[in-house]
């Protein structure tokens, strides 16, 4: 992968990278052009754009944040997808992972404007432990257990949809986290579920034609739900 970066006057050194054998055809294997990319920008601290098209991923990318952030952007919610290869077993497209030392520290990452094409891996983002990031219009469909499992704290799912999964939209356990201007329609399982949480916010969001209900929570202190 050969990376160049430019600045694009949005705060922020954006990274790009010639695709080599990744192309945006949904057939290509785009897998270690995407890890490249996402490992140079956690080391020069830029942010990486996914270009217009369909990338094919055939293993989890592991997104290790160690001390600083990753920015992961996309050219639009339908025009960037990211692929899962079917009947490969995929646990998820994307796994982000915490290895500061000091638990307290955050994770910062932000990830917008692209959709992810779960198909039956275990889920598109999966985030054992994750603090004070953001998902922003991202489309999910499909998912054998979620979407999306984040667990965390100081998190924000704004204007992302969830729809098609074979579980739950969003697998959601955490304090401090908001839910806005999202869709959840046509899961086989719940909209929302909040194992336990603290502080758990859901405002102005679309919920309706899942199997399951709409928002199942267990153990949740402080939840509220404001015109869903």
């Amino acid at each position: 992968v050969s990376a160049t970066t430019n600045n694009t006057g949005m705060g922020r050194l954006v990274t790009s990278f010639d695709n080599g054998n990744c192309k945006p055809d949904g057939v290509s294997d785009c897998t270690a052009a995407f890890q490249e990319g996402i490992e140079h920008c956690l080391a020069e601290n830029t942010a990486l754009l996914i270009p217009s098209g369909e990338f094919l991923i055939n293993q989890t990318l592991q997104v290790s944040i160690a001390d600083g952030s990753l920015v992961l952007r996309g050219e639009g919610k339908y025009i960037s997808k990211v692929r899962a290869s079917q009947d490969s077993g995929m646990e998820s497209i994307f796994n982000i992972s915490y290895t500061a030392p000091k638990y307290h520290e955050s994770t910062n990452v932000e990830f917008t404007d692209f959709e992810l094409l779960v198909g039956d891996a275990n889920y598109g983002i999966y985030s054992a432990l994750i603090t004070r990031s953001y998902f922003n219009r991202l489309s999910f469909f499909g998912g054998k257990v979620a979407g999306m499992y984040i667990n965390g704290w100081i998190n924000v799912v704004d204007q992302c949809s969830f729809g098609g999964a074979i579980g739950q939209g969003l697998l959601l356990p955490g304090n401090n986290v908001i839910v806005q201007a999202s869709s959840f329609e046509g899961n086989a399982g719940h909209g929302i579920v909040v194992p336990w949480g603290n502080q758990v916010s859901v405002v102005n969001t679309v919920i309706e034609g899942n199997r399951g209900v709409g928002i199942w929570a267990a153990r949740c202190r402080g939840c509220a739900i404001r015109s869903t």
